[in-house]
């Protein structure tokens, strides 16, 4: 099954290639044949990236050569395979593409090894070691925009999902720590052992608690199944036989939808995505930063908690995901762009430019990649401003707001 998808995979991958081939051709006034432009097969890439020394540029390069692989989680691996894309002439193309058609794939490795020279010309994988360094990385932001002039005619669009799917009911209790206490449903058999204290039927709680006490893992779940088919339990009639979800309760806010008519909220939904994280100067000079849920962004009527608390309050910046940044560490600066942000703490999540796959590798203890995390006083600590890298990678910094003019 691998295999078929992997040969779907590189079927669908050359088909897209001839077709930017001939939209690229399109460019010159000549016949497709006589225009300059032409397409590499990845395979041969990857065997003159090798050859040429260039897969241990990004990650690896204390490791043995054979041992050196290309590195997908620097996002400048497609600027070193632009290095060997644009020394690959038509010449070069055609000899390997003559030889593959007669050769087995190590005998084509090998012919490669010995008919191409170790570099192009002498101190070329410096060259391109040290251009690749310098190299910042462009992302394209997620401005998502309200347009309030088209809701006022009536053709109004959300710029994401305002809220989770879930309804939440009220119960208008709250934890200990002042938060509401919401009932919603389940699946029966979805539930952890850790789970069966949370839910709102007393009785319900108590016979399913006594029918599954000590048991974990496969036999946890094995008991569930047998909970809805029991006939009695404890001598008694059995209530429970067929039930299939069970209503739960946790501590939660949500945002309350309210009657039109009264005003008063009868169930509440889950805030979804949110939508910017704004940062303000306050009187003091402090900074205070507050993250916008999608929801209240689409609210007409919205207004800042910190603009409403401190009125003469000024705004700094306006951030969105993958915005591009820079801020101050250790004597350097560093260009990153925006993972996230978390109403939590008011937290921004931050990444380098040039780092792929960030949020499965900080998950994971083994690699050394992790976020960097920062509060509005962080912020202003780092000097952290907004910039802008076009696609060409040409970076505009405006520098530190302390040292503009």
């Amino acid at each position: 099954e691998d295999d078929r998808f992997l040969d779907r995979q590189l079927v669908e991958t050359q088909y897209l290639a001839r077709m930017a081939r001939l939209y690229l051709a399109a460019l010159y006034p000549v016949r497709l044949a006589e225009a300059p432009v032409w397409v590499t097969p990845g395979r041969l890439t990857a065997l003159l990236r090798r050859r040429w020394g260039l897969n241990g540029l990004l990650r690896g390069d204390n490791l043995p050569e054979e041992e050196q692989r290309k590195s997908r989680d620097d996002h400048r691996h497609h600027a070193v395979d632009a290095a060997v894309i644009g020394l690959t002439d038509r010449k070069l193309l055609n000899r390997i593409s003559r030889a593959s058609g007669q050769m087995e794939a190590q005998q084509l490795e090998d012919y490669v090894f010995q008919s191409i020279p170790p570099q192009p010309w002498d101190g070329f994988r410096e060259e391109v070691k040290r251009i690749v360094a310098r190299l910042t990385v462009s992302h394209r932001p997620r401005h998502k925009t309200i347009d309030f002039a088209l809701r006022k005619k009536g053709r109004d669009k959300t710029a994401a999902q305002l809220h989770e799917e879930t309804a939440y009911g009220l119960t208008g209790e709250r934890s200990e720590r002042g938060d509401p206490i919401v009932v919603y449903r389940v699946p029966l058999t979805s539930l952890k052992p850790k789970d069966i204290h949370l839910i709102r039927d007393l009785q319900l709680r108590d016979d399913l608690w006594t029918h599954t006490r000590d048991l974990s893992g496969k036999e946890f779940e094995k008991a569930l199944v047998e909970f809805t088919t029991l006939d009695k339990i404890g001598g008694k009639p059995y209530p429970w036989r067929g039930i299939r979800r069970v209503r739960i309760t946790r501590p939660l806010n949500v945002i309350p939808i309210r009657d039109r008519r009264t005003g008063r909220p009868y169930k509440g939904y889950k805030g979804g995505s949110n939508y910017r994280y704004d940062v303000w100067e306050l009187p003091n000079g402090k900074w205070a930063a507050e993250v916008i849920s999608m929801f209240d962004a689409h609210q007409p009527g919205h207004e800042s908690a910190i603009k409403r608390q401190y009125p003469t309050a000024r705004k700094l910046m306006r951030i969105f995901q993958n915005d591009m940044a820079a801020w101050e560490k250790d004597g350097e600066t560093v260009h990153g762009r925006v993972v996230k942000f978390t109403s939590s703490g008011n937290t921004l999540t931050l990444a380098p430019h040039n780092e792929g796959n960030v949020d499965a590798r900080n998950r994971d203890k083994m690699d050394p990649f992790k976020f960097t995390y920062m509060t509005a006083g962080s912020m202003k600590k780092y000097k952290f401003r907004l910039i802008k890298v076009d696609e060409t990678g040409h970076v505009f910094d405006p520098g530190p707001r302390d040292e503009r003019r």
